[in-house]
């Protein structure tokens, strides 16, 4: 199984937006400043808005160890939040610390965080702020669990959030769920539902006139071409991604885009303009704990020095890889590095090695998917579509 990345920074404008939106949202809940609640509840509740506000000001900052120091010290109070928050207030709070451990790399405490988010979603009113923190939630959960190897899981929690827009088809929140959809398609090889939906999102921001979102249409595009072995339009689409990414002064796209144009300069034997491309990404993938971008520069690095005939430089750059897998638990990253792996032991002719990661990438499979995710995910497009147009009719 060829696996792509699942690109989570197209989040960040449903994520600017949800937090410009998360004042009017406690306003609106029952314990809000509008109210008469007990001291300890206002200040506790109006003291967590503004950390959250000063972490989101570190991770955009890209300042990672004053991010991690911060939240570890509040986190240990949360065994009083839901004693004095009511459900809508526990839910806003929990998304919120979903995203920041998420952002830190603890996929499993982000899945963990949304979940007690998702529990709380049925006490939502049906009110237009509440439906963006609703598909918002549903669309981030739906990331980690697309990291985790999930994607079945992913997949369903996606066209749920994209149930709640029924025919309304230009809302801007599924700007996000059309891209995700498509990168879930894309990683396991459904290439023609991968374009529909990633021509869906081009479409959907050309009306709306998102121009940064061009930058990730050609990444998705270029990074499907890729695992289609279509080289030479990888790049195309790529080195437009770069110029947009650049543009818009997003580092962390710029820096997987990099990468993912060195792995096609390699695949062409171009290692010249591979090494130019890889230089300073590892370290700075590091620094700012991008841990996508950190392993996919890893097997980048991996094939370059293979290429080279430097196998023991090879391999100290994959067990990199490898040490941050173990720390963040990012399965679907672990499943691409086995991947790996087993080509370029099958390549060798070693096929006791091959057959040795072959049967950790089937026991990891087997953990992380409990049905067949292809067929259950064409399943649901059917579904979507044919509820879609049920509704359109009406």
């Amino acid at each position: 199984m060829n696996m792509g990345p699942l690109h989570k920074k197209d989040y960040t404008f449903l994520v600017v937006l949800l937090w410009a939106a998360a004042f009017i949202f406690t306003a609106g809940c029952s314990s809000g400043p509008n109210k008469q609640p007990s001291v300890t509840y206002s200040a506790l509740y109006d003291s967590l808005v503004v950390e959250m506000g000063y972490l989101d000001s570190l991770a955009e900052a890209g300042n990672m160890l004053a991010l991690e120091n911060h939240f570890n010290q509040l986190r240990r109070g949360e065994g009083q939040w839901p004693q004095v928050m009511d459900a809508p207030e526990y839910a806003w709070v929990c998304f919120w610390m979903a995203y920041f451990t998420n952002r830190l790399g603890d996929l499993p405490e982000a899945k963990r965080y949304s979940q007690l988010a998702l529990d709380r979603i049925d006490s939502l009113k049906a009110t237009p702020r509440n439906l963006t923190f609703i598909t918002t939630l549903l669309n981030n959960t739906a990331g980690i669990a697309g990291e985790m190897g999930d994607f079945a899981q992913s997949i369903e929690l996606l066209f749920r959030a994209m149930a709640y827009y029924k025919s309304d088809t230009t809302n801007a929140e599924l700007v996000s769920i059309y891209n995700n959809i498509g990168h879930n398609y894309n990683i396991t090889g459904d290439y023609d539902l991968a374009r529909e939906y990633f021509d869906k999102h081009y479409a959907l921001v050309t009306v709306l006139g998102i121009e940064e979102e061009y930058g990730l249409y050609h990444f998705n595009v270029g990074d499907m071409y890729h695992n289609m072995e279509r080289y030479e339009e990888s790049i195309e689409h790529m080195e437009q991604a770069l110029r947009y990414f650049k543009q818009f002064d997003r580092q962390a796209d710029a820096l997987h885009a990099n990468t993912m144009l060195a792995s096609n300069y390699i695949a062409l034997n171009r290692l010249d303009e591979a090494e130019k491309r890889l230089q300073g990404n590892l370290q700075q993938a590091e620094d700012l704990r991008l841990w996508e971008v950190f392993v996919e520069t890893t097997i980048s690095l991996f094939d370059f020095h293979v290429a080279s005939g430097n196998e023991q430089a090879a391999f100290a750059a994959i067990e990199k890889g490898l040490e941050r897998i173990h720390i963040n638990n990012t399965a679907r990253m672990q499943l691409k590095i086995y991947d790996r792996l087993i080509d370029y032991y099958e390549e060798k002719g070693d096929f006791y090695q091959a057959f040795t990661y072959l049967e950790r990438q089937n026991a990891l499979e087997d953990s992380v998917f409990a049905s067949d995710k292809r067929d259950f995910m064409r399943e649901m497009t059917v579904k979507y579509e044919t509820e879609r147009k049920a509704d359109q009719i009406s």
